[in-house]
């Protein structure tokens, strides 16, 4: 069996004629979309990811909280086992249209990273734009403004405003983070955003970005949370960095990064988005703050030493049940990485991260979808917990 955690290729090297499964398994990966991925332990007793057609076929109901009893012993190349017929799949489960040869999909993956290499080296650099001298741009800002103060999505502004280039979007996000410095808001930190494949896949983009926290967007632990604030409000549970001194290089070390934080802390991010139905490109969501919403967090503040960060745990819940789980290593590896890619990007973007500032390094999970009357609790392995409710 061939796998690799690279470019969501694991699941997709399954479907290639190489590989030592079924041909029934092949087509159904070539069938499934992620969205018929269920994640349930009652297959082995352990939470994993499994198509939902081959759940029904073998008569498993995902919901079951009945622990199942494997028996290993005897052939298991041949025995004749429910569970030998119920096939995992992974993230990658969307992308998958057909089967091919190992050799094909390394050659369609290389010609893939040739022309995102090429798409990128050819943009102008995407922090050096003047974006008062451009209608458009100034156009797409007042839509989302209106979106947002109206509380009415609008379409893609990528669309509508012919967008194209990320040294576009970061100009719209400029605009607007502009009007609201002069309007008398306050910047409280940043946010790096679409660190997770999981929800990259979901949002259907490739890379991450970033946004701007303001003070006016930061809730506290157990608070009950207007939802007429929000349009179309998502919650990802994350860990917060707290720095004690300011970052101002954009050759920022990684020991450098680890002596300016004070703490972390547990984190609730709510997001949103003033795109309809979130059918968002990553021009749309970059231009619109990273669809940043609001903010929560914990108040156990905890200090970086001897934790590996990589390893932390997260428990989302929603309305007392389990919504989304996750690891810190879906944050880009390490939420530390994504935090050190925060702070070099923003020394160049010309807004160097200080002392006190807020970073919000990335989900480590899926995204939950939340409205009025919703409660919320995030739980974190050796960072606590925080939690919020939507009125």
């Amino acid at each position: 069996m061939l796998g690799c955690d690279f470019s969501l290729v694991g699941t997709r090297l399954i479907a290639t004629h190489e590989s030592l499964v079924e041909d029934a398994y092949r087509d159904m990966l070539v069938e499934c979309s992620l969205d018929q991925v269920t994640t349930t332990k009652a297959v082995s007793g352990v939470l994993a990811n499994w198509m939902q057609p081959s759940l029904d076929k073998a008569g498993i109901d995902p919901r079951s909280e009945t622990r199942p009893s494997i028996d290993f012993s005897g052939d298991i190349a041949t025995a004749n086992k429910a569970w030998k017929h119920v096939w995992s799949a992974g993230q990658g489960v969307g992308q998958i249209t057909r089967t091919c040869s190992v050799a094909e999909l390394v050659d369609e993956l290389h010609q893939g990273y040739r022309q995102s290499r090429a798409r990128v080296v050819s943009q102008p650099d995407p922090f050096r734009s003047n974006p008062m001298t451009h209608p458009n741009l100034q156009a797409a800002a007042a839509a989302l403004a209106q979106a947002r103060s109206t509380r009415t999505p609008c379409g893609r502004i990528s669309e509508r405003f012919d967008i194209q280039s990320l040294h576009d979007a970061y100009a719209v996000q400029e605009l607007a983070t502009q009007a609201a410095l002069a309007a008398g808001r306050r910047l409280s930190g940043r946010k790096v955003g679409l660190t997770s494949l999981a929800v990259q896949q979901q949002l259907g983009v490739d890379q991450p970005d970033f946004g701007m926290l303001f003070a006016d967007m930061e809730c506290h632990d157990g608070q009950a949370i207007e939802s007429t604030r929000l349009i179309q409000p998502k919650a990802e549970g994350e860990i917060a960095f707290v720095l004690g001194r300011d970052l101002p290089d954009p050759d920022t070390t990684l020991g450098e990064l680890l002596r300016a934080v004070d703490h972390v802390l547990p984190a609730l991010e709510i997001v949103d988005s003033a795109i309809e139905d979130w059918k968002i490109t990553l021009v749309d969501t970059v231009a619109d703050n990273a669809s940043s919403g609001l903010y929560v967090l914990g108040k156990t503040p905890v200090s970086l030493h001897g934790l590996d960060l990589a390893l932390e745990g997260m428990l989302l819940e929603k309305n007392g049940a389990q919504a989304a789980i996750g690891v810190g290593a879906a944050c880009m590896g390490n939420p530390l990485d994504a935090c050190l890619w925060l702070t070099r990007t923003m020394a160049l973007a010309g807004r160097p991260l200080q002392a006190g500032d807020v970073l919000l390094s990335g989900a480590l999970g899926p995204m939950v979808p939340v409205v009025a009357g919703d409660s919320l609790r995030l739980r974190l392995t050796r960072l606590g917990e925080v939690s919020c409710r939507f009125t």
